[in-house]
């Protein structure tokens, strides 16, 4: 069994190739987001968060920049009007055989120690709601059918 303690967060303003390509492996393994598209804004984001183990990527989140179109996209798809420039949370992902140990809770709190806000999520996941709840965010909108289920506008106001 491994202890909580076990792992460590990382904010981190940049990673690696090396860091890149495990962080879109295990966003792959979770299936939870398109791949290529982050490949593409994972290393652009303004800010990455890392569950570690030891040196092995368990985890990972990042604030990433913003996309008038898909900010407008996702003010049409939800009905809730989010402003073009708001940056998103996203990639919010753990690997399947370390989850359990709170690590999403721990990431995305330690990704918004970097940022007052305001920022936008969107997830189909009860347990990424739960998270995004418990950091302050507040469901906008209506839900709206996405890729991989029903998807809903997670905002966290100006803080």
């Amino acid at each position: 069994m491994i202890a909580t303690d076990d792992f460590q967060i990382e904010v981190r303003h940049g990673l690696t190739e090396a860091e890149i390509a495990a962080c879109v492996l295990l966003l792959q393994r979770g299936a939870a987001v398109n791949v290529a598209t982050a490949e593409e804004h994972l290393p652009l984001a303004h800010v990455q968060t890392l569950a570690l183990l030891g040196e092995t990527i368990v985890g990972v989140s990042a604030i990433k920049r913003a996309r008038r179109r898909y900010a407008a996209k996702i003010s049409r798809s939800s009905g809730y009007t989010i402003h073009p420039t708001m940056p998103e949370l996203g990639y919010v992902t753990v690997d399947k055989q370390h989850r359990g140990h709170h690590l999403s809770s721990r990431i995305v709190a330690a990704l918004l120690t970097t940022s007052s806000g305001p920022l936008f999520a969107t997830t189909d996941k009860d347990e990424m709601k739960t998270v995004l709840a418990k950091n302050g965010f507040v469901w906008r909108g209506h839900e709206w059918d996405g890729e991989n289920g029903c998807l809903s506008l997670w905002v966290l106001p100006k803080q």
